[in-house]
């Protein structure tokens, strides 16, 4: 992450979105541990008590401008009863389609174009 610039004011934002967003979470067991936005990307790290994955409503994705490009999920080290998980987004500006081709594939430079909206 610390290999692209940060958009402050974006990031910022974004941040407190998902803040807000994983808080919800908190009755089904989910509780952040760490967020970090910077110019196009955003990485969510979540601990889950009750093994539920945070999915984002398509809705929110869209009103954000993100799109989940992958998740990891493995137990805590530290504490069998908990997982980690790690949620990736990539910022798209207009339409999803800057992520996505028309066949619905991952656009050939999608993990190295920053994009500036």
């Amino acid at each position: 992450m610390s290999g692209e610039r940060r958009d402050q004011l974006w990031a910022d934002r974004m941040e407190s979105h998902l803040s807000e967003w994983i808080d919800s979470l908190a009755p089904k067991g989910v509780s952040a541990r760490n967020i970090e936005c910077r110019l196009s990307w955003c990485m969510v790290e979540v601990g889950s008590t009750e093994g539920n994955l945070p999915e984002m409503a398509s809705g929110d994705e869209h009103q954000w401008k993100l799109f989940q490009a992958v998740f990891l999920f493995a137990p805590d080290v530290d504490d069998r009863n908990v997982g980690d998980v790690v949620l990736f987004y990539k910022r798209y500006c207009k339409s999803v389609m800057e992520v996505l081709d028309p066949e619905g594939h991952l656009r050939p430079n999608f993990y190295s174009v920053g994009q500036k909206c």
